[in-house]
């Protein structure tokens, strides 16, 4: 998967390819490739503002164990890809970008979690000029709130974050 990332955003052209195309088992020396200590499964991805240019792979769900993908400041077009496979997703940003199409959260995302999904959609008249933000918020294994609002930069992120909290201390549950 991580090839036809390189592959589809032009990795020969990123401003750090670092160790990409590296033999099997070296991808967590990669520029940009995070992965916990000891293991050498993706977890995250950082490649903010490294010219990638293209689209993101239609395998990009095969990443099962990714957390967090930073992919803003590039100039990634085409569609979203299916991020539905992805349970341990918790962040997945590309912000100043031309995509476009639905965002597909995991539905079976860790109870008590939270997935934001931070995009430019092009051609989304709604959208087209602010980012929006895709929240799923899963208790008990049931999303309580799936919504896609434009953001108000981080501090609008962290007070609905709040005001969610505060809803849901009202709240009981069995």
């Amino acid at each position: 998967m991580l090839q036809a990332l390189y592959t589809g955003t032009a990795g020969a052209s990123w401003t750090n390819s670092t160790n990409w195309n590296g033999a099997a088992g070296t991808q967590c020396t990669w520029f940009g490739v995070v992965c916990t200590v000891g293991d050498t499964n993706v977890n995250g991805l950082n490649l903010f503002g490294n010219n990638l240019t293209g689209s993101l792979p239609a395998t990009f769900n095969q990443l099962t164990v990714l957390r967090d993908f930073e992919g803003s400041s590039n100039q990634i077009s085409g569609a979203i890809p299916e991020l539905t496979d992805l349970a341990q997703l918790r962040r997945f940003a590309v912000r100043n970008n031309t995509l476009s199409g639905a965002v597909l959260v995991p539905a079976n995302t860790a109870a008590g979690s939270t997935c934001t999904v931070t995009a430019n959609k092009a051609g989304d008249a709604a959208f087209s000029a602010a980012p929006t933000v895709q929240q799923s918020i899963v208790i008990g294994g049931a999303v309580v709130l799936a919504t896609s609002v434009p953001t108000l930069g981080d501090f609008g992120l962290i007070a609905l974050m709040l005001l969610m909290g505060a809803v849901m201390r009202r709240r009981s549950f069995p």
